[in-house]
């Protein structure tokens, strides 16, 4: 959880507790976010089980806690949605867990899937934006990043858009976001840019 709450920049005690449920039916899926996060019975004792942890991996155990700490200002829906939760489960089967997460996903099947079928902006989502905030992870200057949790830029970005929100709530103005989707999204766009020192403005069409 320590994990969870750095990446997110948030401290490490949470405000709730973050509760896992399993049971023989669960109202979506295999599993879900939420308060709490639901999970089938079958798989609970995946949960009770550290050394198949730091072996087999938890992703979709991180994934839906990762979900609970998505806030809408950095996403683009519909595309993201099921992808910057998977920063969470980078981070943590990296740098808590220890396993390479090309053991757990298998991003190059999809990423050569996508390119192959076209390069649609319909077809961008799940592990092929997660490839994209990956690439521009591994492409950021990580010299100036004051957040510096494994060189990642995300915390840095995370910050920033929690610095504006905040504002917004302790002040009698308007919070410091914008207010409307196409200029919050080039604002997410540009503070990319500016901290990890890329030119991403080409893609501004996903906004």
């Amino acid at each position: 959880m320590k994990g969870v709450a750095d990446l997110a920049v948030i401290p490490q005690k949470f405000i709730r507790k973050e509760r896992f449920v399993a049971d023989v039916q669960i109202s979506l899926g295999w599993m879900h976010s939420g308060y709490p996060i639901m999970m089938h019975s079958s798989i609970g004792a995946e949960l009770f089980n550290p050394q198949d942890a730091r072996t087999k991996g938890l992703w979709g155990e991180i994934h839906e806690l990762g979900h609970n700490q998505q806030r809408s200002p950095w996403e683009f829906p519909p595309h993201t949605t099921e992808a910057t939760c998977n920063l969470w489960s980078v981070y943590v089967h990296e740098e808590v867990l220890g396993v390479n997460r090309e053991k757990v996903t298998y991003l190059l099947h999809y990423i050569e899937k996508y390119v192959k079928g076209g390069k649609n902006l319909s077809d961008w989502n799940v592990w092929t934006a997660l490839e994209t905030y990956l690439q521009v992870r591994e492409k950021t200057d990580k010299s100036h990043l004051k957040e510096n949790l494994a060189c990642n830029i995300y915390p840095s970005l995370f910050n920033v858009i929690h610095k504006g929100e905040n504002a917004g709530k302790s002040s009698r103005l308007v919070a410091n976001l914008p207010q409307t989707k196409v200029r919050l999204k080039k604002l997410v766009l540009i503070t990319t840019s500016v901290l990890s020192n890329n030119q991403l403005f080409a893609i501004q069409t996903i906004g």
